[in-house]
């Protein structure tokens, strides 16, 4: 619930994107999946 509106916020720069990814890793998320559901 809230991947989709995380991933419309997700910038399509490359460098923003890999910024946000980061982010998204310190903050537990990667492990709950939700990176699968923005890539």
């Amino acid at each position: 619930e809230g991947a989709y509106e995380i991933k419309d916020l997700l910038p399509d720069d490359s460098r923003s994107y890999l910024l946000s990814a980061r982010y998204l890793l310190r903050e537990g998320y990667l492990e709950s999946g939700l990176f699968k559901l923005c890539q």
